[in-house]
């Protein structure tokens, strides 16, 4: 694959192009179900082959599309996945991701950074310290790499390959486990979706002042998750009206 990660929109377009030249197994077409079907049956030939790589499905926190990902089934380690990246560049992004999550800590959960966080001094050096280059010139290569994700806003944040690729390792660096020991300055600073129990770092968040309340929801959970619950009215994590304090995770 040249790209690690695609929508079903761009899966199917690929697929498409493939049934052409070399002719439909069956008469359902390039449709959802059989693009679905498709990434299952690679995925058994990769497991039975050994190969140690999956495709990995999601949904996109910005869009709420279906996403496929490339990913490594051995490792969770940054420099196992950025293969491709310099070590300034591995470096620069383990300090990136680092200054994302002390962002979250610090400011409410908004899993970003400025378009100019590369450039400014003296946070520039320290992003690539020990480095040959520049802070601008790593952000630049993670954005043309799929690595980061600049909003129209002109902030930086995850994309979403580094969110399903390095899952184990933010859950690890960034979660919070009952009886654990913190393992970084910032564990605790990522969030869970209360619906589908995946990493939120676009979406929104119960903001009762009166408590500490830990929901949160990508914005494609919202309306199906609070259909489950007894009362629908309410955020189930502190009983307020839920449409009166959620306020947005992310830019």
């Amino acid at each position: 694959m040249i790209h690690r990660t695609v929508t079903l929109t761009e899966a199917t377009d690929i697929l498409s192009k493939i049934v052409d030249a070399y002719g439909t197994p069956s008469n359902e077409g390039v449709e959802d179900v059989w693009v679905k079907s498709v990434f299952k049956q690679i995925n058994e030939n990769l497991y039975v082959n050994d190969l140690d790589i999956k495709l990995q499905w999601s949904l996109d926190q910005r869009t709420g599309k279906d996403r496929w990902t490339l990913v490594n089934t051995c490792s969770d380690e940054i420099s196992q996945y950025a293969t491709l990246l310099s070590p300034d560049e591995i470096k620069g992004f383990r300090n990136i991701i680092r200054e994302i999550f002390r962002s979250a800590y610090l400011a409410k959960e908004d899993y970003s950074l400025p378009e100019l966080y590369g450039i400014e001094e003296p946070k520039a050096k320290q992003l690539c310290r020990g480095g040959t280059k520049s802070g601008q010139a790593v952000i630049d290569q993670l954005l043309s790499t799929g690595w980061l994700h600049m909003s129209e806003t002109r902030y930086i944040s995850l994309s979403e390959r580094t969110i399903i690729e390095l899952k184990d390792y933010l859950i690890r660096e960034f979660g919070s486990q009952p009886g654990e020991t913190e393992t970084s300055e910032y564990s605790g600073s990522l969030s869970t979706c209360a619906g589908c129990k995946e990493i939120v770092t676009f979406g929104q968040r119960c903001s009762n002042p009166q408590v500490n309340c830990n929901i949160r929801l990508h914005y494609h959970c919202t309306s199906p998750f609070f259909a489950t619950l007894i009362d629908p009215r309410t955020c189930p994590g502190c009983s307020i009206a839920h449409g009166e304090v959620f306020t947005p995770i992310g830019c």
